[in-house]
């Protein structure tokens, strides 16, 4: 909430929706009132996010052939908040879509994940999102998620992997996009 300042009735976009995090911001943005659209990669996870979830639309991008008029007609009043975890291609596209006064959190740049030269090595990033410019706020953020989790407000999904040697296993795969929610390896 403190992060986008997301109001009722405004529109959310997030990118890698099915992701942990994606999955939380949605549901935040949800349970805040926002319309939230959310952008993952398979029909898998478009299905968890609209129907487990409640995001109000979800687009694959990796099928949609024009991803600007997914994105208009999705969001036809604009976008006002948009919680983007990949940078890349996708962020550029929404990014057109902002309404004036439009926020944007810089929380993740997964498709510069594998560029040979650093993203922003040359460049000055202001306002890029991460959790440790909150630590005075950690208790509370917990407590208040936690709150949110048993109300059942917010859910997830996780897939665990059994033993320390499962571990390249479920790397390649988060690699590969296919966790849906968080991947553990539980190696006790």
């Amino acid at each position: 909430q403190d992060e986008g300042r997301l109001r009722p009735g405004e529109t959310m976009v997030i990118t890698s929706a099915a992701g942990m995090v994606g999955c939380l911001a949605g549901q935040l943005g949800k349970h805040f009132g926002a319309r939230v659209v959310g952008l993952t990669s398979t029909d898998e996870k478009v299905s968890y996010i609209v129907n487990e979830l409640g995001f109000d639309v979800g687009i694959n991008y990796r099928s949609t052939a024009d991803l600007d008029a997914a994105i208009r007609a999705s969001c036809p009043q604009g976008v006002d908040y948009f919680f983007d975890n990949t940078a890349g291609d996708q962020a550029e596209v929404i990014r057109r879509h902002l309404n004036p006064g439009g926020r944007v959190t810089q929380c993740g740049l997964v498709a510069h994940y594998n560029d040979s030269r650093p993203w922003g090595q040359s460049a000055k990033f202001h306002g890029q999102f991460t959790v440790h410019h909150h630590v005075p706020r950690y208790a509370a953020g917990r407590k208040a998620l936690a709150d949110l989790l048993g109300k059942g407000v917010l859910r997830y999904n996780r897939t665990e992997f059994a033993g320390l040697e499962s571990a390249p296993e479920a790397f390649i795969s988060l690699l590969q996009g296919r966790n849906i929610g968080k991947f553990l390896v539980k190696v006790a």
